[in-house]
């Protein structure tokens, strides 16, 4: 899941370009893989920074913010 910095998530039908990604699971991290884009792995390991999450307007959840590689990769200014 990608969130922007409200903590809200972003969906397919507001950034249709998410489609694109292509998830893959290997014994130790989640590689993402997009045209145009090299490939990111992301450590399983290492979960990083636990904040609070509104999905679909409910409840809040948790998720982990990934700083560094993983927010460069996805974050369409700093490419």
């Amino acid at each position: 899941m990608l969130i922007d910095p409200r903590g809200k998530f972003l969906s397919q039908r507001t950034h249709p370009q998410l489609a694109r990604i292509l998830p893959e699971i290997t014994a130790d991290a989640l590689m993402l893989h997009a045209p145009d884009l090299p490939a990111l792995r992301v450590p399983l390991d290492s979960p990083g920074e636990e904040v609070p999450v509104q999905v679909c307007g409910r409840t809040p959840a948790s998720a982990w913010i990934r700083a560094g590689p993983a927010h460069e990769w996805v974050e369409p200014g700093d490419r």
